[in-house]
């Protein structure tokens, strides 16, 4: 129901009939929201998924083995690969604005820098949720469109391997900042 395919009486230089495919979009009429982080957390949190896949935690608490591992991630991210580690490393404002006039793809692209004027109108969801006050704004939400929908008690992340988790964004370096800022901004 979301994919027409259009074939159109054009012939391509092999003599393969060329069909033009377009996506319907299922979201048209419906409000958005989307739920974002503090960006430092969101980093950080990547580093622990990624790493404690291969060590325990407790040898990922090392301040130094971050900063490395964050600046690499980044330095990735910067250069072309835009899906880098399944995409923990997007860019939030990507998730708000149709940022597609930038050159980008699923698998590489230029990483998104669109400005923040071309950001503001291009806004594609209604609602925005922080990760930080996740239960409180996702009921006021759900109240606001008379839904009765809830999460259960978030509490402290249950995941055995993030319970011994110690770093936090005070362990970042300050390169790691000013660069998380730059381009997360």
């Amino acid at each position: 129901q979301y994919l027409k395919v259009q074939v159109e009486d054009k012939v391509s230089n092999n003599g393969n009939t060329l069909a033009k495919m377009t996506i319907a979009d299922p979201y048209d009429g419906t409000d958005l929201f989307v739920v974002i982080r503090n960006p430092y957390d969101r980093i950080i949190s990547a580093y622990y998924h990624w790493e404690t896949m291969h060590h325990p935690v407790d040898q990922c608490n090392s301040p130094g083995l971050m900063n490395r591992l964050v600046g690499e991630s980044l330095d990735a991210v910067e250069k072309d690969y835009y899906m880098y580690r399944g995409g923990h490393y997007i860019p939030q404002y990507d998730f708000v604005y149709d940022t597609t006039n930038k050159s980008k793809s699923m698998g590489t692209g230029t990483a998104s820098t669109t400005s923040a004027n071309t950001k503001k109108e291009n806004k594609v969801v209604k609602h925005v949720i922080h990760f930080e006050n996740l239960k409180q704004e996702f009921e006021r939400l759900m109240g606001e469109y008379d839904l009765n929908v809830t999460l259960n008690d978030l509490g402290p992340v249950k995941r055995k391997r993030h319970k011994k988790a110690t770093l936090t964004k005070n362990d970042l370096s300050a390169e790691n900042r000013q660069r998380i800022e730059k381009f997360y901004a």
